[in-house]
């Protein structure tokens, strides 16, 4: 018997995948499972957790990650967590998604040319998982593209990440920006920005086999990467990254489940 537990109103739009594919999953191969929500931490604790995959949105990471007495650095930088473990009497909250981020990008591209810029497309997403993320590949120079509007200050990530370089662009002046990039995450739904899709589909900051990442779309076609395959760029879907962290996540309390890896990454084609 396997347990998946996600909490109550679990935002699908976010970086984090839901349960979905592991349902689909783990019903063809006729493994046994239970699917529940909670509410919050002390709901969670009057569950079954026994063979249990908990897995939260970032928001709820955000809203409870001060209840809770121990987290590991990256859970206290970020602010937030995406998964808890039971151990020895104490939640033990995690934060999966940045890092298997950062090893599908070294396993999906091998060289990644880390001499120019790396830049992120972000409105509201976890900056600070993103620039780590970039930061671990080796990258010193970031370029963050904005809204217009935003508030949001690179004073506190120039003072965490020393010696790296950041700067700020607008939406409005991406296409004037001159800085050449090799590596480009976008975590916003272009497909609602129509301007944005069509600023970023000229790609005129890219280098020659640059890459380029969604971590939003979930159709199987997104136009954005269809539009850097065509300039010549490399890319990275969500629905690659979200099979290699449910991969991972599954693996931890359904050992079998590697003698059907191949069976596995079928449900996200």
């Amino acid at each position: 018997m396997i347990r998946l537990f996600l909490n109550q109103g679990f935002k699908t739009t976010g970086l984090v995948p839901d349960l979905e594919n592991l349902k689909r999953y783990l019903q063809s191969e006729s493994v046994e499972l239970e699917t529940e929500e909670y509410v919050d931490l002390t709901d969670l604790r009057s569950k079954n957790l026994n063979q249990s995959l908990v897995r939260c949105d970032l928001d709820f990471g955000t809203q409870y990650v001060t209840q809770l007495a121990m987290a590991p650095e990256a859970v206290r930088f970020n602010r937030t967590f995406d998964s808890l473990t039971f151990e020895s009497g104490h939640w033990l909250p995690r934060l999966k998604y940045f890092d298997i981020l950062r090893r599908k990008i070294v396993t999906h591209f091998g060289n990644v040319e880390i001499k120019e810029n790396a830049g992120i497309v972000c409105d509201s997403c976890s900056l600070e998982g993103l620039v780590s993320v970039i930061v671990s590949l080796g990258f010193r120079s970031i370029i963050l593209f904005m809204p217009d509007d935003s508030e949001s200050s690179v004073d506190e990530l120039s003072r965490y990440f020393i010696g790296v370089k950041f700067k700020t662009v607008p939406f409005s002046g991406l296409t004037q920006n001159q800085d050449q990039t090799s590596l480009m995450i976008n975590s916003v739904d272009v497909e609602k920005n129509t301007t944005l899709m069509g600023d970023l589909a000229y790609f005129n900051f890219m280098t020659s086999k640059g890459i380029v990442i969604d971590l939003v779309s979930k159709t199987p076609i997104h136009p954005l990467l269809f539009e850097a395959e065509k300039a010549g760029l490399r890319t990275l879907k969500r629905r690659d990254l979200a099979a290699f962290y449910d991969y991972e996540s599954l693996r931890a309390v359904h050992p079998p489940l590697e003698n059907t890896k191949a069976e596995f990454f079928q449900n996200y084609l």
